[in-house]
């Protein structure tokens, strides 16, 4: 994961050039062969949500296609949206606080001594925030989709306003460029645009276009219905009887090897549901022009590629907020260490995610990132 050596060569997110483009398969959908492939799978997926609710009717007699999972997996998200309100309305102190700051900042003699108080703020706001957030996750009862949306909403306010503070505290702190600071109009618009770099101005489109919003719920809902009838039907069917009776190791292996393609099946819907339907919804709401939210990261031959083009909204702020600093104030020269920090950190998140929101400690993104890592260095070595 050459970090240093790619991005020198024009593909360096911290200079990323926001423009008007659609999303890849937006593009790829245009073309009668990949319509085909979409019609398909739109096929598939309708004769399996047919073929279990027959099932369903047949064993239990009535056709539930998967609203009891359902059910439980949104239960208390109306706590979840109250709690989400909150978090929002902390994250807008975040803009006057700093406002407050860059007003003072040119005052004050002992600008150390402010920068140091505010920041100092900053970083207890931030704990404060994930302290609230898991706390209230584990107290309110919530299912496990209620609370996974919370979760990754503290995550993302967390990674917004480091963006916002960390890119404008420098222009402030730079008394040749003392001009007007951000408009709480812009932070406000940078919080729900779907990325997380934050720029004073992006591309816009010129207007809403309310049937492709309305094909995008479409899509988020069928999605959701198809992942709840595939697992109601498949692990949580023949594990039904779990802690009630015990299994063999050989039972356990059978059912994880019979569906086995789920796994891939999961991560497609996901990456489909999060990087294409919802942040296309979010950003025909938002007039947003810049689509690029994934890459043909089915191509990927090596783990940097694969997460650059997986993610890359993600990847360009731990990029840029992670791993460049790291490379060139706390270990110049070190780019395997940086690369290292970066990935754990990465991988630390997405379990304190899962974790929290499953109630299952099962790190699987930490030690999956942190062992490709050497695993890569290794093998690039010899």
């Amino acid at each position: 994961m050459k970090l240093k050596d790619k991005h020198a060569e024009g593909k360096n997110p911290a200079a990323r050039d926001f423009k008007p483009r659609e999303s890849l398969l937006t593009v790829l959908g245009r073309g009668k062969n990949f319509q085909f492939v979409l019609n398909l799978c739109f096929a598939s997926c309708l004769s399996s949500v047919l073929s279990y609710a027959l099932k369903d009717y047949e064993r239990e007699g009535w056709p539930y296609c998967g609203t009891r999972l359902l059910r439980s997996a949104f239960a208390g998200l109306h706590v979840a949206l109250l709690i989400w309100l909150y978090m929002f309305l902390s994250s807008l102190g975040v803009y006057f606080a700093f406002i407050c700051w860059a007003h003072l900042r040119k005052q004050v003699q002992r600008k150390p001594l402010l920068d140091t108080t505010f920041a100092s703020l900053y970083l207890l706001y931030t704990i404060a925030l994930q302290y609230y957030a898991t706390k209230m996750n584990l107290t309110s009862g919530l299912g496990v989709i209620s609370s996974l949306a919370l979760m990754m909403e503290m995550v993302r306010i967390v990674m917004k306003t480091h963006s916002f503070i960390r890119t404008n505290a420098p222009k402030c702190c730079n008394s040749d460029k003392s001009g007007p600071g951000p408009t709480f109009a812009r932070y406000l618009y940078f919080h729900f645009a779907p990325t997380l770099l934050y720029k004073d101005v992006y591309p816009r489109s010129k207007c809403i276009r309310w049937g492709f919003i309305g094909s995008c719920f479409s899509e988020i809902l069928i999605i959701v219905v198809l992942s709840s009838v595939l697992f109601e039907n498949s692990y949580m069917y023949h594990l039904r009887d779990y802690g009630l009776r015990k299994y063999t190791f050989l039972e356990i292996c059978t059912i994880a090897v019979q569906y086995f393609y789920l796994g891939y099946v999961t991560l497609f819907f996901a990456g489909y549901l999060f990087l294409h339907t919802y942040f296309n919804l979010t950003a025909e709401f938002l007039r947003f022009a810049d689509r690029q939210f994934y890459e043909d990261w089915w191509t990927s031959v090596n783990l940097d590629d694969y997460f650059r083009k997986w993610n890359p909204i993600v990847y360009e702020w731990l990029y840029v907020f992670v791993y460049k600093e790291c490379r060139d104030h706390f270990a110049p020269e070190k780019t395997q260490f940086a690369r290292l920090l970066t990935l754990l950190l990465s991988g630390l998140y997405h379990d304190f995610i899962m974790c929290i929101s499953c109630r299952l400690f099962m790190p699987f993104f930490t030690f999956g990132n942190g062992g490709g890592c050497i695993v890569e260095r290794c093998y690039t070595r010899y």
